[in-house]
């Protein structure tokens, strides 16, 4: 479903009996452009926009070009403002948002699209539109890394094209609903991969085999060898990997299918270096570096090719070639930057880039304190490309962790503790239930204050404020909150000081020990220990990437 053809659930009788000369030649086939100029031509001198509309929408699918696909996508909006119909402004804007994420890659404008189109569709009764967003929304979703809440878009659209295919449908109905069908298999079948579900993701490919030798899907053919190719490559079957990906790479080339040829090639190249096959793997690696030159198409695969590059050293490189690894890892960087604005909250890259770009500066500026690291990384050396990687992979674990955090500060994930848990009928009780549900409620009394961040506060003295005996209260964390007093105590100290850090800008400003501090910590390498412990991520790295995120100096 990465064209945008397959809307034309209504249309005029000239529009269906024009294209009987084109319709059964495949996206991006030049041939049937000259039949659909004079639709166009047709339709134009009719004044017949329903007509002009769907015609604009064949010109898009079979335009090799994704400058020509843009165009025509505009003529769609524009012959779809003159009905006024909801429907026809839906098909127009959806089209639009479709050529802007697979033939362009810019996220935020296809979001924006899908919305409006959402919008539109909803003033209409045409559910086969409104689940075709839908799935759209879910594949945006499972790149921005929501891999569970595209599951739930995917499987509500699955439904409804299994569903539909069961009917007695016309023929183009049942070619579109067939399309919608094994495109949201191919798409649930990523999330499950990027779930590490690989069992699940290859029941989903079988579930596409029934189809793979039929003609009219050789693009949802390729998908299905990618993917498999990428699970045999999970599975450590690497020879058995690189010919479904080989099979893959013949049908997505002739769909121009760049997106899904980058992520094959990248797996490719991974794929022949496992086999100690370094010649074959550079050249695949390169491929995705041409494809990102070519038209800056990013991808994560992109940044994992050039850290491949960037980390082999049994690939021929100079120190020219290094420098432009690096130049492109920043380039991608500002892609993703400027094209998603609206989903950069969402989508924290791997990299933190300025200060890998701080860090070539002083390079290049022959900064005299990193004179020896300049002449290894400049001269051909091995020890600054080693010193290079390493501080890119520090900075991608850190943005990493920090995306994770603000993941489960959203979700108050990080504020929930262990549920108090049933008593287990099999074991000798110790305690009355009375006591117990007492003491689980005085707990729960007691999350919701501060008292938590005395810094003298002890077991002895929190069993006092319960008004019971420290041994009570000991088994009732044990047994019901599965933790001990100390970690107790800890974890809540850490998740008060992370949620003020995260939603007070002073905070950001304090040292490490008055930090530690308004938690009750007394020793801040105490407080350094647990909030690492905790949250994966050191507290002057979490502010470093907070005050970023918020442009604060």
């Amino acid at each position: 479903m990465c064209s945008i053809t397959g809307s034309a659930q209504k249309s005029s009788v000239g529009y269906d009996d024009l294209k009987k000369e084109y319709s059964n030649f495949p996206e991006n086939d030049t041939r049937a452009l000259q039949f659909i100029t004079r639709s166009i031509a047709s339709a134009k001198k009719s004044q017949d926009f329903v007509h002009l509309l769907h015609a604009y929408e064949d010109a898009a699918f079979s335009s090799p070009q994704r400058l020509e696909k843009l165009k025509y996508a505009d003529s769609c909006i524009l012959t779809a403002q003159k009905t006024k119909d909801p429907s026809l402004l839906s098909m127009a804007y959806l089209g639009k948002g479709i050529v802007y994420y697979f033939n362009f890659r810019k996220y935020d404008q296809a979001l924006d699209l899908y919305l409006l189109a959402a919008k539109n569709a909803a003033q209409t009764d045409n559910d086969y539109l409104k689940f075709k967003i839908k799935y759209q929304i879910g594949v945006v979703k499972s790149y921005v890394g929501y891999y569970e809440d595209a599951m739930l878009c995917f499987t509500e659209s699955l439904l409804f094209f299994e569903t539909n295919l069961k009917k007695d449908l016309h023929p183009n109905l049942r070619y579109n609903n067939t399309r919608g069908y094994l495109n949201t298999l191919h798409q649930m079948s990523i999330c499950q991969r990027n779930l590490q579900r690989y069992d699940q993701a290859q029941d989903l490919l079988l579930r596409m085999k029934p189809y793979m030798n039929e003609p009219n899907f050789t693009q949802e053919k390729g998908y299905n060898l990618k993917e498999s190719g990428i699970l045999d490559f999970q599975h450590g079957n690497f020879p058995q990997a690189i010919e479904q990906l080989l099979r893959a790479e013949k049908l997505l080339q002739f769909r121009k299918e760049e997106g899904h040829l980058s992520v094959t090639y990248y797996y490719l190249g991974n794929a022949y270096l496992n086999m100690n096959e370094r010649d074959r793997a550079f050249i695949y690696l390169k491929k995705v570096d041409s494809l990102f030159t070519g038209n800056e198409t990013v991808s994560p695969e992109v940044l994992k090719t050039y850290e491949l590059l960037l980390k082999n050293r049994n690939f021929p490189s100079t120190s020219e070639d290094r420098n432009f690894y690096i130049d492109q890892l920043l380039k991608a960087d500002h892609i993703l930057q400027t094209e998603m604005p609206h989903l950069s909250s969402r989508i924290h890259l791997e990299y933190d880039v300025q200060d890998l770009r701080n860090e070539k500066e002083k390079l290049q500026k022959g900064n005299k304190k990193l004179n020896t690291i300049q002449t290894l990384l400049l001269g051909g050396g091995t020890a600054g490309l080693i010193f290079m990687f390493l501080l890119i992979m520090r900075h991608r674990k850190i943005a990493k962790n920090y995306r994770s955090l603000q993941k489960k500060l959203a979700t108050g994930e990080l504020t929930s503790l262990p549920s108090s848990q049933p008593h287990n009928q099999g074991r000798k009780m110790t305690y009355a239930d009375e006591i117990v549900t007492e003491l689980l409620e005085k707990l729960y009394q007691f999350e919701k204050t501060t008292l938590f961040t005395d810094p003298d506060l002890t077991l002895e003295k929190l069993a006092k404020l319960f008004e019971t005996n420290k041994n009570h209260l000991s088994y009732v964390l044990n047994e019901h909150r599965k933790t001990n007093f100390h970690n107790y105590i800890a974890s809540l100290r850490i998740h008060y000081i992370t949620n003020l850090m995260n939603t007070d800008r002073q905070y950001l400003k304090y040292t490490t020990d008055i930090l530690a501090d308004s938690c009750g910590i007394k020793h801040r390498q105490h407080f350094s220990k647990l909030f690492y412990q905790y949250n994966k991520i050191r507290p002057s790295d979490f502010i470093e990437q907070k005050k970023r995120e918020l442009n604060m100096p």
